[in-house]
């Protein structure tokens, strides 16, 4: 966790920090610009609350594949997302954090002021998902022709083979319905 006092150039320091922390974690462009706006329009309104010799606490890491940046101010309770309606930079927050799809977690806890950003990550294309889960499937079956043929045969009997009738019954349990429904809309559309 570092510790800096709430003066511009820590805040410029911070944001550029938190874009280093987020380009690290492969947080897409966008999300990671608007990231660094609305922490500098969060760390801005604490700045106008309590003056720049205020301490403010960061803390960017990662935990099982999830990013996540904290902001803690020890001070008196401040929620910089609930301003009143009237002040024109309230808004500016909002749109930013609208923008993101998601809105930061702000907590009073043990005279801190906490605002946690929980940033989603890229998501590979669907395109390399499938060719991972082909290139799964052949090694996976490569690996099996290893495999003495009794123990093939006890595998594909006793777990390939009930796990794929269970796949195949939910598939048909969904198809069927949806087949019917399409039909029946489509007539139902001509009129």
């Amino acid at each position: 966790m570092n510790k800096y006092l709430l003066t511009n150039l820590n805040i410029d320091i911070i944001s550029d920090g938190i874009g280093a922390f987020l380009d690290k974690c492969n947080v897409d462009s966008k999300d990671t610009m608007r990231i660094k706006l609305a922490v500098e329009e969060t760390l801005l309104h604490y700045q106008e609350e309590f003056g720049e010799e205020q301490k403010v606490f960061i803390d960017c890491r990662k935990r099982f594949g999830r990013s996540r940046i904290e902001i803690r101010i020890p001070a008196t309770r401040f929620n910089p997302m609930e301003l009143d309606e009237d002040e024109e930079h309230n808004s500016v927050l909002q749109s930013i954090l609208v923008n993101m799809g998601f809105a930061p977690t702000y907590q009073y806890k043990g005279g801190n002021n906490i605002i946690v950003f929980s940033p989603k990550q890229k998501r590979p294309s669907q395109m390399a998902m499938l060719g991972y889960s082909v290139s799964a499937a052949v090694i996976c079956s490569g690996l099996s022709m290893l495999l003495p043929e009794t123990l093939r045969i006890a595998l594909s009997t006793r777990f390939v083979g009930p796990i794929l009738d269970t796949f195949m019954g939910l598939l048909a349990a969904i198809a069927g319905p949806l087949i019917f429904l399409s039909v029946a809309w489509s007539i139902y559309s001509i009129g």
